[in-house]
């Protein structure tokens, strides 16, 4: 609605219909682009969940609203989406504080209950957080995933909403960009400085006196007061240098630094084209990027890597190979251009004119290459911040502190991006919850949205999350959550004897629930053709993967390997004569009907069986959309599952000696696993059981140990002996060791699958081992079973 629409409406006011013209002037703002959705009558409270996502500009769903409401309140959803941010004045003192702060353009304007609202476009580069009093007394902001209330509205206390100034919103003023731009970076610092560890932020003798200076001078810029810089500056003297400087040494630093104007960087701040070669100008192009808030450029710890944190709805260069949720934040890998572009928006490159004077000038080619190839070739060198995961929701520390601040924590070395989503811990007066407590967290927020599953049931149970199958959904949300701390974890797989019965939607309602936002999908096509995409999926640092309806059995090493591997996962690229490592701090689901694992893959996985009581499942109605369910509990489930593993830490991890046995993840058994036995639940690891003996491949072994116990008993063999088998028996031992059709028996054949395959292997209690002789330079073979052949449905042999 744009200026003179609304007088127009109000001449008509008197003979037009009242309710008509209320929603005229819904659909105008919508028509602005501008998102909206009811709200109580004469409230503030949304009469719809789920709000950040379904508030709309689509006509059919504003007008179906305000038939079924029509009364009601309207509110505009902030941010990016509508492309407009408010300030909220609540008092003439505020409203007064704020043209005191800087010059204000004409913008869009309302009247509220007690103030104005003052709309502005939403900046291209820079995410605005909502705030409550902190750039002035009852002056507020509202951005991302907040909201304001619009004409026709009325505020609580009778009072109606007004537009003032119906112009289009102004862009933000600079003065007004900079206040947010340091209200921001504050909260930042307050977050990481008191969780900075050593690490790869440690600072070496012969390189303080130059970092703090440029630390302080980045500090001073961003408006922090002297006292508040030494303060930060102590405290990395303290845990960062390595030996630390005398504290007066640190303050000197500062009083030389902060005597200089704000608006004059230093020299090692800036950059003098001509002055000096590139590559001595490397430090100063760290330093400021390091400093530019907007561009959060960091450094990823293995792969060494500049990346910078965007939304994956924003990524430039999206994969094509894979399905991601454009509201997940993850990691843009950052190129030449880009340092280009960041540089010149810094406003700190310069060069002389024919005057000698300095004037701004655009970031060469050949200095963001430097920039680029020193974190690759030099790593130790840089002085980038280093980035391990992207979390969008609170952060669980090793230490069993939650991180809720949003930004970077410096200490877990992670970026916080709870989208400005108010989570709230259910046991923040007694974190130290005890196993009960904890079972109940889990019935309350986890058991809704999986209850109409129908849990293969491993063990005699009545009830289906007394099943090994939940205890998987469990370990998927729990390994999800924790894992910054886990340097490897299993994948976890869904499978069902046939199609319709809810894989991938469970997967979907497991990430939901703990991230808010939906897995990536990608296919498996073969094992050549899905190692091709591990890079790709790794490089963004997606916090779950779904490996989705795969159709052929899964003997990938390396799928094996990534699965094992700490923290990384190590791939030559084609036509490369070295390896590449790229950091793995994802983790990995696979769905498929009669899903089938082999070779080392089973222990590597625990599975999720799903039974469908119907011999149509799809026919079957759920009682509600379980993805829908897990997104209205998410907030609450995830702060649940944080609190189950904190509580389980600050207990002294207690399950662990409940467990009966290890798996090839040690500190996800401590952590995870551990937790979910000690709640009372059943142990994930019993649905390995399942796996295996759904294994191809360990079901041929099994089949050839037994053909070969059948006709040797305890007596050694060589390889050669095995032609003396029954023809029957000779053509199933060919076939399963490789041979084609036709082919006469292959020695060489037979002794390398023995060697590769069933060499010191146990086989539910049977096993190939070598005498330790030789004949003729032949390997002598023999058989140990701890069970009789009748086990394996031998009739003639006598039990042993």
């Amino acid at each position: 609605m744009r200026k003179g629409n609304l007088a127009t409406s109000a001449v008509k006011h008197e003979q037009a219909d009242p309710k008509q013209t209320r929603l005229e002037q819904i659909l105008s703002f919508a028509s602005r682009g501008w998102k909206l959705f009811p709200i109580k009558e004469r409230d503030k409270v949304p009469l719809i969940d789920g709000w950040p996502e379904k508030a709309t500009t689509n006509v059919a769903q504003l007008t179906e609203w305000f038939n079924k409401y029509p009364n009601c309140n309207w509110a505009l959803a902030l941010g990016k989406d509508s492309g407009v941010f408010a300030i909220d004045a609540d008092s003439k003192e505020a409203e007064a504080d704020l043209h005191k702060m800087g010059k204000m353009p004409r913008t869009f304007t309302d009247k509220t209950g007690r103030g104005k609202h003052f709309l502005f476009q939403y900046p291209a580069d820079f995410i605005i957080k909502n705030s409550t009093g902190k750039l002035a007394p009852h002056l507020d902001v509202k951005a991302e995933r907040g909201y304001i209330l619009v004409p026709p509205s009325i505020h609580p206390s009778g009072a109606a909403y007004e537009v003032i100034d119906d112009c289009d919103p102004a862009p933000v003023p600079q003065w007004l960009l900079k206040r947010l731009m340091a209200l921001q970076s504050r909260n930042m610092k307050r977050n990481a400085e008191p969780r900075t560890t050593l690490g790869t932020n440690s600072i070496p003798k012969g390189t303080r006196n130059t970092t703090f200076a440029k630390m302080a001078g980045a500090l001073h810029r961003k408006g922090l007061s002297p006292d508040e810089i030494e303060a930060v500056l102590l405290k990395r003297n303290e845990v960062h240098c390595i030996p630390p400087m005398e504290p007066e040494e640190v303050r000197r630093i500062v009083v030389s630094i902060t005597s200089y104007d704000n608006d004059d960087a230093s020299r090692e701040d800036r950059i003098i084209l001509g002055e000096a070669p590139y590559a001595a100008l490397v430090p100063n192009a760290e330093a400021i990027l390091k400093g530019e808030e907007l561009e959060r450029i960091y450094q990823t710890l293995m792969s060494h890597r500049l990346v910078r944190v965007i939304q994956q709805k924003r990524d430039p260069n999206p994969d094509a190979s894979v399905k991601r949720d454009p509201d997940s934040s993850v990691m843009a890998e950052v190129d030449v251009a880009y340092l280009q572009l960041a540089l010149g928006r810094s406003g700190r490159v310069f060069k002389s004119n024919s005057a000698k004077q300095l004037v701004p000038a655009d970031a060469p080619r050949k200095l963001a290459e430097m920039v680029l190839s020193s974190v690759r070739t030099s790593p130790e060198m840089t002085s980038w911040f280093g980035l391990k995961k992207i979390c969008q929701t609170p952060v669980l520390l090793a230490s069993g502190e939650i991180v809720t601040q949003a930004g970077y924590d410096a200490g877990a070395q992670i970026w916080i991006d709870p989208r400005g989503i108010d989570f709230v811990d259910p046991a923040s007066r007694n974190p130290k919850l005890s196993a009960v407590e904890c079972a109940k967290l889990i019935e309350t927020y986890i058991h809704p949205f999986a209850s109409e599953y129908s849990f293969l049931r491993e063990r005699d149970c009545y009830h289906w999350y007394q099943t090994g199958a939940f205890s998987v959904v469990l370990s998927a949300m729990m390994s999800i959550d924790d894992r910054h701390n886990l340097p490897v974890v299993p994948m976890h797989c869904v499978s069902a004897p046939t199609q319709a019965c809810g894989k991938t939607r469970l997967v979907q309602a497991i990430c939901v629930a703990v991230t808010g936002t939906q897995p990536t999908i990608v296919t498996y096509d073969g094992a050549e053709e899905f190692a091709k995409h591990i890079p790709v999926l790794l490089g963004k640092a997606d916090n779950a993967i779904c490996v989705d309806n795969v159709i052929m059995p899964v003997n990938n090493a390396k799928l094996a390997a990534l699965l094992t591997q700490e923290y990384a996962f190590n791939y030559r690229p084609l036509g490369a004569s070295a390896d590449v490592t790229i950091e793995n701090v994802s983790v990995l689901f696979a769905t498929g009907v009669n899903l089938q694992l082999s070779g080392d893959m089973p222990t590597r996985c625990l599975l999720a069986r799903i039974e469908p009581e119907t011999e149509r499942p799809e026919q079957k109605q759920f009682k509600f959309d379980q993805v829908e369910r897990a997104r209205e509990l998410f907030p609450h489930a995830v702060m649940a599952i944080k609190a189950v593993l904190r509580a389980h830490q600050l207990n002294g991890f207690p399950g662990a000696q409940l467990l009966r046995n290890p798996s090839r993840f040690p500190l996800w058994d401590h952590r995870v696993r551990a937790a979910i036995v000690w709640a009372g639940y059943a142990d994930p690891i019993i649905t390995q059981e399942l796996i295996r003996s759904d294994d191809p491949l360990r079901t041929e072994n099994l089949r050839v140990l037994w053909i070969l116990r059948e006709k040797f008993r305890d007596a050694p063999f060589l390889t050669r002996d095995v032609s003396t088998l029954t023809l029957e028996s000779l053509d199933v031992l060919k076939q399963i060791t490789g041979h084609r059709d036709g082919e006469t028996l292959n020695e060489r054949k037979v002794g390398k699958y023995f060697a590769n395959h069933l060499f010191e292997r146990w086989f539910e209690g049977i096993r190939l081992l070598k005498t330790g002789k030789n004949q003729g330079g032949k390997v002598e073979w023999r058989i140990e079973a701890k069970l009789d052949a009748a086990s394996f449905g031998i009739e003639k042999e006598e039990p042993l």
